[in-house]
């Protein structure tokens, strides 16, 4: 399944979790998910991607773009 970059409207939960930056943390992106942060570390280790999304590297810190996360949830209300 790979990320678009299409732009929809995000569930609310979601655009506030990313405090209208349009990224969130991987700790944020694993409860979402709900997986291990340490999982998402490692498939993205191992893969380059997780579910189809590639994050962007900031600092320390891998960030992930809200559409794209939001992509994985195509029936959650706008």
């Amino acid at each position: 399944m790979a990320a678009t970059n299409k732009a929809f409207p995000l569930p609310p939960a979601l655009a506030e979790l990313s405090f209208g930056t349009g990224h969130i943390l991987t700790k944020e992106f694993a409860r979402l998910i709900r997986r291990e942060v340490q999982t998402i570390r490692k498939m993205l280790s191992q893969n380059g991607e997780v579910y189809g999304i590639r994050p962007h590297k900031l600092g320390n810190r891998w960030l992930w773009n809200v559409q794209d996360v939001a992509s994985l949830f195509p029936g959650a209300e706008a």
